[in-house]
């Protein structure tokens, strides 16, 4: 197709460009395969309206065989908004509505002034590892020139745009990762616990965004910031003590040592074609103490001065650990679907119908609609109690009636 041409010369184009049929070799040419459109729009910054200005479209071709292709054809459609003079980069998505697999996941702070709006943090094309914010830790080696210890282990490079030392977490992708924290026993003294606890929390949380400034997460790939309902917020759980701040030499209590995130996700919207979407979000927070351990005798019980100065000065390895889960509801299966779907040579995931149960014959009476009944009759007149007991033998014929009735319709 011309890509110069307006859709009014498009389609007097596309009329020529008709699928033809060869019987001789059962071949089909000139078959759509895909459709592209390109669309640039101005808005008016004194009325806000906008106008369509151009519009380009791709559209692909292709032939197949049959019956030997298979009777499946796969087509790509898409279309891209462009914004002319835009000075702010585009909002970026990670599926439309539904989360695409191994988007970024969309994450943000909410608002309460001047309105209801969740800050979605920004999308550094430079740092795509960050995956906008939600990321676990890993050992690296420092960039700062300043450190020559030459080992991997914990870094605070959070801003850096190569994001080195991070793990980016994306949608429904599990993960496990961790780095190495190198302390000495001078560092695991009063002096120092502090210290230790800062650093581990910004590690883990990369910077407190994790379990702290992020408190909402996006719950379809395309939530809108100015749409609160767009986004689920992030419950934060602390396992262990965490008020426990007893400093002793060799031990800090208190310290992050674990962090968990738990995304539940589920297929929404129709069965023919579902969207992926978080349901709800949780961060465990897991406190522990930090102790220096007697590898030898004399990391515990120096010799002389100098033993004891090199066994305070000696770092020991502690790992922090990170961990990302995704549960997705809609992959869970009952034993009966499953392996009825397997019989079936269908996918033990698919989507099953629900039936309600059959009502009941006959509605639910109250409980004291026989009470007059059950009154005694000794002290009613003869003519009362033969009125009665007709009654109640009335009442039961028109209850043993329907039942009769009823098992005859097959109600």
């Amino acid at each position: 197709m011309d890509p110069n041409s307006t859709f009014g010369n498009a389609s007097a184009l596309c009329a020529s460009l008709t699928p033809i049929w060869d019987a001789n070799t059962d071949t089909c040419s000139r078959a759509v395969a895909s459709v592209h459109l390109a669309i640039d729009y101005a808005v008016d910054p004194t009325s806000g309206a906008a106008t369509i200005v151009a519009a380009i479209a791709s559209v692909g071709f292709t032939s197949f065989v049959l019956p030997v292709v298979d009777t499946l054809i796969n087509q790509e459609f898409s279309v891209v908004w462009s914004m002319q003079n835009e000075t702010q980069p585009p909002r970026r998505k990670s599926g439309n509505p539904g989360y695409q697999i191994g988007a970024p996941l969309l994450f943000g702070t909410y608002l309460s002034s001047p309105a209801l709006a969740v800050a979605q943090f920004p999308y550094d094309p430079a740092a795509p590892l960050l995956g906008g914010g939600f990321s676990l830790p890993r050992d690296a080696l420092d960039p700062d020139p300043s450190d020559a210890a030459g080992v991997p282990a914990c870094i605070e490079n959070f801003t850096s745009p190569t994001a080195a030392g991070r793990v980016a977490v994306t949608f429904g992708e599990d993960a496990l990762a961790g780095c190495t924290l190198y302390l000495s026993r001078g560092d695991l003294g009063p002096d120092g616990c502090a210290g230790v606890r800062a650093r581990a929390e910004a590690v883990l949380t990369a910077g407190g965004r994790v379990g702290g400034a992020v408190d909402r997460v996006g719950k379809f790939g395309n939530a809108n910031s100015t749409v609160v309902g767009d986004w689920v917020p992030v419950i934060v759980q602390e396992l262990g003590d965490k008020s426990a701040l007893n400093e002793a030499p060799g031990i800090c209590t208190s310290v992050l040592t674990a962090l968990d995130l738990q995304f539940i996700t589920a297929n929404l919207g129709s069965a023919l074609n579902p969207q992926p979407a978080i349901v709800a979000a949780r961060v465990l927070k897991t406190y522990a103490p930090l102790r220096h351990r007697c590898l030898s005798p004399a990391d515990c019980r120096p010799a002389s001065a100098a033993a004891s100065t090199a066994a305070t000065l000696a770092p020991q390895r502690f790992r922090l650990r990170a961990s990302v889960a995704f549960l997705d509801l809609s992959a869970v299966p009952a034993p009966a679907a499953a392996i009825a779907a397997a019989a079936a040579g269908l996918p033990a995931f698919a989507p099953q119908a629900f039936y309600p149960p059959a009502p009941a014959i006959l509605p639910n009476l109250p409980d004291d609609l026989f009470y007059p009944f059950s009154l005694p009759l000794a002290s009613a007149p003869a003519g009362a109690r033969s009125w009665s007991a007709l009654a109640l033998v009335s009442v039961l014929q028109m209850l043993v009636a329907a039942l009769v009735m009823g098992g005859v319709l097959g109600f």
